[in-house]
């Protein structure tokens, strides 16, 4: 539920904006928004302080970034979701 919370309000984010978005948030929160807007991506286990970027290329949003830890010096886990 809070998967499909997260996806719709990405998804009303990038219809309402243009230009970049930030959204940060916990695990769920960020996962959710990043299947929102990139429906196909792999799913993944996000580490703590993971970074993940989506671009919007024209009409088209990417995934660049999935779960990056490499500004973390010392990793403390990973969370899985969905």
């Amino acid at each position: 539920e809070a998967l499909g919370r997260a996806a719709r309000a990405a998804q009303g984010l990038a219809n309402r904006y243009v230009g970049d978005l930030l959204i940060v948030g916990h695990g769920i929160t960020v996962a959710g928004a990043m299947l929102g807007l990139v429906p196909d991506a792999e799913r993944t286990m996000y580490g703590f302080c993971a970074l993940v970027k989506v671009a919007r290329y024209g009409d088209e949003w990417r995934l660049e970034l999935n779960g990056d830890t490499s500004h973390v010096t010392n990793p403390q886990g990973e969370v899985r979701y969905g």
